[in-house]
C-alpha cells in the first residue's frame, strides 16, 4: 500500500506538472483522491512515521521562501491582513454552526480554532503566482500573511478553548450531546460474526464502524450496506488511529484467538476506561482474555450449548419465559466461574470440558 500510494502521488505530481501546474497541486489532489478510499485508514497509519518529517521539511521550505525585506517594510500592513483574516474566518465559522444547531461554546472554540489560515493557501498562490495570475509581490505578502496565521494556531486553539468556557452555559456543556463519530462501536473482524454484531448495533440505532484486513471482506460488506473500512489491525500503529479514546466500546470478533488475546491487552493498556467485548474459542481462552483486559469474553463453545439446551426445552414444550431465564442464569454462573478462574495463576480448570461438566 505504500509503494502504490506514493506511484499515485508521484503519477498525480507529473501529470499536473506536464499540465503546466505546481507538482504539490497533483501532490494534494492524490492525497484528496486517496482520503476518500476504503484504503485511507491503512494508508494513513503506514505513512504516519513520515508524516512528521514531510511537514518538518514544508514548513522550513516555507519558511526560507519568506522575504525578510518584505516583512520589515511592511509589518503593520501584515499584522492587519493576518487580525483580519482571523475575524472573518472565526465570525463566519461560528456563525454558520450556530445556524446549524451548534451549542454555542461549540461555535466559539470552532470558530477560533479554523480561524488561521490554511496549508492550502501557499500551495494556491504559489501555483497562481506560476501560472501568472496575481503578481510574484502580491503572493509574496500573501505568503507571508498565511505563515504567521499558522504560527498562531496554538494560541487561538487556547483562545478558543478558554472562550468556549466562559460563551456557553455550565448546564449547555454538561447537556450537550456527544456527536456522532464519538458514540461509535468500533468493530474489528468484518466476518460473519463482526457483521451480526453490526446489524445489531444498526438496528438500536447504534452508529459504528467495521474494520476487516481484507479488502473483499470491506468491499462486500460496504456493498450490503455496512459502515466498513479497510485495515489491519495488527499493523504497529493502527490502533491508535481507530480513535478508540472517543469510541463507545470496541469488539473483536476475529477468530484468530493469539491475536485477538494480544489485541486485547494492548488495547486495555492503552485505554484503562474502554469497553472491551472479545470472541473467545472457548473457556480457557476467555479466562485468557479477561486476564488480558476484556470487559466481556464470550466463549463460543458455551453459548453454542446455551443455544441449543434453550432450542431443546423449548421444543420439548416448556414455556419460553422460564426457559429465557434458566439460560441466561446459566450464562452468568459460568461467566462468574470464568472470571474467578481468571484471577488464578494456574490454567483454568474448564479447559477441555464439557458444558455439562462445568455445572
Amino acid at each position: 500500500f505504500l509503494s502504490t500510494s506514493l506511484l499515485v502521488v508521484i503519477l498525480a505530481s507529473l501529470a499536473t506538472t506536464a499540465v503546466g501546474l505546481s507538482p504539490i497541486v497533483g501532490a494534494l489532489l492524490a492525497g484528496l483522491l486517496i482520503a476518500e478510499t476504503p484504503y485511507h485508514t491503512e494508508v494513513e497509519g503506514m505513512t504516519a512515521p513520515f508524516r512528521g518529517l514531510a511537514l518538518g521539511v514544508f514548513l522550513i521550505t516555507v519558511g526560507m521562501s519568506l522575504d525578510l525585506k518584505v516583512i520589515v517594510a511592511n509589518w503593520a500592513a501584515l499584522i492587519t491582513a493576518v487580525a483580519g483574516i482571523v475575524l472573518v474566518k472565526s465570525i463566519v465559522t461560528a456563525g454558520l454552526l450556530r445556524l446549524s444547531g451548534a451549542a454555542s461554546g461549540v461555535a466559539a472554540e470552532t470558530g477560533l480554532l479554523m480561524a488561521s489560515p490554511s496549508e492550502t493557501t501557499l500551495i494556491v498562490l504559489a501555483t497562481a503566482a506560476q501560472a501568472g495570475l496575481i503578481l510574484p509581490s502580491t503572493a509574496s505578502f500573501w505568503q507571508i500573511v498565511t505563515a504567521l496565521g499558522l504560527t498562531i494556531t496554538p494560541l487561538l486553539a487556547r483562545i478558543g478553548t478558554d472562550a468556549a468556557k466562559r460563551v456557553a452555559p455550565r448546564q449547555e456543556q454538561a447537556h450537550t450531546p456527544l456527536p456522532e463519530a464519538a458514540q461509535r462501536t468500533v468493530v474489528i473482524g468484518g466476518g460473519r460474526v463482526g457483521r451480526l454484531v453490526a446489524q445489531m448495533l444498526g438496528a438500536h440505532q447504534l452508529a459504528y464502524v467495521l474494520i476487516d484486513a481484507d479488502i473483499d471482506t470491506v468491499t462486500h460488506a460496504r456493498e450490503r450496506g455496512y459502515a466498513a473500512e479497510f485495515g489491519d489491525a495488527a499493523r504497529p500503529g493502527m490502533i491508535a488511529r481507530l480513535d478508540l479514546d472517543r469510541a463507545s466500546a470496541l469488539v473483536l470478533t476475529m477468530d484468530d484467538p493469539v491475536q485477538v488475546e494480544r489485541l486485547t491487552r494492548q488495547v486495555r493498556a492503552a485505554y484503562p476506561n474502554l469497553t472491551i467485548v472479545s470472541r473467545a474459542r472457548d473457556p480457557a481462552h476467555a479466562a485468557a482474555l479477561y486476564r488480558a483486559g476484556a470487559t466481556d469474553a464470550v466463549p463460543e463453545t458455551l453459548e453454542s450449548s446455551l443455544q441449543l439446551s434453550e432450542a431443546v426445552l423449548v421444543d420439548l414444550g416448556l414455556a419460553m419465559g422460564p426457559v429465557i431465564a434458566s439460560i441466561h442464569e446459566k450464562r452468568a454462573e459460568l461467566r462468574a466461574k470464568i472470571m474467578e478462574m481468571a484471577a488464578l495463576d494456574r490454567e483454568p480448570p474448564l479447559h477441555g470440558r464439557r458444558l455439562r461438566d462445568a455445572e
